[in-house]
């Protein structure tokens, strides 16, 4: 079984010295961690602005090491930083548009029937509907604001709980669970009116 104190303070000594200014050493962290930033952003953005997030996280950890205490893990300290990295990636990129329904293929759109005859979003973290999952929300969430997306993503989809969504975004619980509810409301009320439309 791993040391995981033996990790954390190899960890800690690691960090201490390039807080000291062997900064070069930063390469070891960027070295372990980029494929786990690379999952995560993966998840929230395009695919082709994934590296480039990528970039300007490990760019924002440098620059707020020393910030980093101890108290919680390095990698959930790294996840804050790339959810809130993805979050201005949306806030930056955001353009109110809907796309038609036309576009998705008829697996999607028998997706999409699922999903409304459910009485929950819990269909979302079926594991056999999730390779269709893509396609679908890329669709279903344009035109809703970017922390709109970041919270269906983060508490719907992903299943983290309204407090560890305040957490990652920086903002205060009700707020994340009124953002959230509204958001979830929304997107509900989209694929409603696309159905009633005959659309789906």
């Amino acid at each position: 079984m791993p040391d995981t104190h033996s990790d954390d303070s190899a960890l800690q000594e690691l960090i201490g010295r390039i807080i000291a200014g062997d900064t070069d050493e930063f390469e070891v962290i960027v070295r372990r961690y980029s494929a786990y930033v690379f999952k995560i952003a993966a998840s929230y953005i395009p695919q082709e602005a994934v590296s480039e997030a990528a970039q300007e996280v490990f760019v924002s950890a440098f620059e707020g090491l020393a910030s980093f205490n101890g108290k919680s893990q390095f990698k959930y300290w790294l996840r804050t930083i790339t959810v809130r990295t993805c979050y201005d990636f949306w806030r930056t990129h955001y353009k109110s548009r809907e796309l038609p329904v036309s576009s998705l293929g008829e697996v999607q759109q028998g997706w999409f029937q699922r999903v409304i005859n459910e009485d929950s979003m819990g269909l979302f973290r079926d594991s056999e509907m999730q390779r269709d999952t893509v396609e679908i929300l890329n669709w279903a969430m344009a035109g809703l604001a970017p922390i709109e997306r970041m919270l269906i993503t983060l508490v719907y989809l992903e299943g983290y709980s309204v407090k560890e969504a305040a957490q990652m975004l920086n903002l205060s619980t009700i707020n994340v669970k009124v953002k959230a509810l509204r958001a979830k409301a929304k997107l509900r009320k989209k694929i409603l009116n696309n159905l009633k439309e005959g659309v789906l």
